[in-house]
Parts: structure tokens; sequence; C-alpha cells
């Protein structure tokens, strides 16, 4: 019998990058140790202005940094510069103790969504701009990026992305890949400000126009962990120390250098600021937050 050849992943031309530093915050009202415990949404004792478990979190569409905190379900704001503006508390009965928060999602003027279930319909925990629990949202699929200052949405139906307008209804359906191959099992998605949107699937990302035209397939040097896209750049961690930048009009890879500070290891999340011009770096091990000028396209 003929000898089936090996499939092996394509070795990836990196090259290291020193991004010009901005300026960086350490989270206010948040230990730098993690400690355990369940859900404490409901005990009095619990003081929710501290953000003890980082969980979730997500870049908003007016650069606040937004962190759910495992032990309450509380969602932690914070400034551009870090500094706490206030926290978001679900009702008792929005978690129960099977139920954790998977995912968080930014809306269209600022406005939260806090996935609380996936099966066998996404729901999510609405809270508006300024933190007052809001409603809830409801629909077939496993979660949802919504596209900044507009009433669109993509939608992750599992083997395939939907654009959803609440005005305009289905506006376009992803299921292929910008080369023709079929989706498998989506990992990671992330909206541009003008609602580009990139996909990704183990070491995978995929990019698409504000209406899902295909642009480019990329190979990351990892299996991507934190996704963002700002239109131009794709930003993803490996889940360990290392930040990597892919610039999406030719695939060129850059890995951040000069990001781990101590012995501790980091757990690196990644965002753009609202213009696409910064990338926004945060350490949930120290809380530390930094944020880079972007290389030139």
């Amino acid at each position: 019998l003929p000898r089936v050849p090996r499939l092996e992943r394509p070795r990836i031309a990196v090259r290291d990058v020193e991004l010009t530093e901005m300026g960086s915050a350490i989270l206010e009202g948040a230990p730098s140790n993690d400690e355990d415990g369940a859900n404490d949404t409901s005990d009095p004792q619990v003081d929710r202005r501290q953000l003890r478990q980082p969980g979730a979190i997500v870049f908003d569409a007016l650069d606040r940094i937004v962190v759910q905190d495992r032990r309450t379900n509380c969602l932690h704001v914070f400034d551009a510069g870090g500094r706490q503006m206030f926290v978001a508390v679900p009702a008792p009965g929005d978690l129960d103790g099977s139920t954790g928060v998977s995912h968080l999602a930014s809306g269209k003027a600022g406005d939260l969504y806090m996935q609380t279930g996936t099966f066998p319909e996404a729901r999510y925990v609405h809270f508006d701009a300024r933190g007052a629990r809001a409603g809830e949202l409801t629909f077939i699929g496993e979660r949802a990026v919504f596209v900044p200052w507009t009433d669109a949405r993509w939608i992750d139906r599992g083997d395939s992305v939907e654009l959803v307008d609440l005005k305009r209804g289905e506006v376009a359906w992803i299921e292929r890949w910008p080369d023709r191959r079929w989706f498998w099992r989506l990992d990671g998605m992330a909206v541009a400000p003008d609602g580009s949107l990139a996909l990704s699937e183990r070491s995978l990302i995929g990019t698409y126009g504000p209406g899902g035209e295909p642009r480019h397939l990329h190979q990351a040097p990892d299996w991507a962990e934190s996704l963002a896209y700002s239109g131009t750049w794709i930003a993803a961690t490996d889940g360990e120390d290392s930040v990597y930048l892919i610039r999406d009009a030719d695939g060129v890879v850059l890995r951040v250098a000069d990001l781990v500070e101590g012995e501790s290891p980091p757990r690196f999340h990644v965002g753009f600021s609202s213009d696409g011009r910064e990338l926004r770096v945060l350490d949930l091990r120290s809380r530390q937050l930094r944020w880079f000028e972007l290389p030139e396209d």
C-alpha cells in the first residue's frame, strides 16, 4: 500500500517587533491574587467592588475594558486608563449553580451582554451603558458579536455564521473559509469597528468584509486564544506568553516583544482601541493593562 504522507503544520515566518508603548495601568479594585469561591452574587458579605477571579472579558466600543468576576458574576467596567467606573450586578436568578459565564459582548451604544446559557438557545443578560440591567436576549445559536453603533450582529450557529440586522433581517450567511473550505467548529469571533469579521478555528484565521464577503485566510503560529480584529490587523494570543499581530493584507506575522514581566506566567487578553489605531494587552494575572501604537500598514 502507498504510504500516506503525514500532515504537518506549515512553518510560519514570525518576526519579533518592539511596539511603542503609549501607556500602562493597573486595574483599580483588583487584587493581584486569585481566590477560589463559588458564585456569590447573593452573598451580602462579598465586596462586589473587588475583582477576584477574572473570567470573560471584552474591550467595548467606548474604549472601556469589561471583566467578569467568576466569583460573583458581576461585570467590572474600567475606563481606558484602568480606573474602575462601575460594577454591573446581575439579578439573583440570572445564573444558577450549574451555569457559568462563557462570553461577553459589547452592543451598539456601550451596552453589555453577558452570556449565561448556550443550549438549546444562547441566552444573554443585557445591561445598558451605565450598568443597569436592561433585560435578556435569546436566539438560536452559540454566541454573538455586535457591530459597533448599529443594529447588526454576527451570530455563531455552530457550523456557520449569520449577519442579522434587527431592521433588515438576515443580511449575510457565511459557512466557508475564504479558500472555500467548509467550517468545522469555530473557536473565536471578533468584529472590527466597520463591521468586518475575523473567525478562528484552532490556528486558522479567516477575515470577511462588513457584508460577509471573504477577504483573507491566515495560519497563526499557534492555536488562537484571545482574538481581536481592527480591519487591518489581527491580534491573537497563544494561551501562554505570546501575543501575535497578523497584517490582514499580506499575512505578515509579528510577535510583540518584551511583554512578559516578572516570574509569574501571564494570562494575556487582547483588543484594539475603538479607532483601530492602538493594541490593548491586558494580563489578567497581574491586572496590568498596556497599550501600544500599531505598526504602519
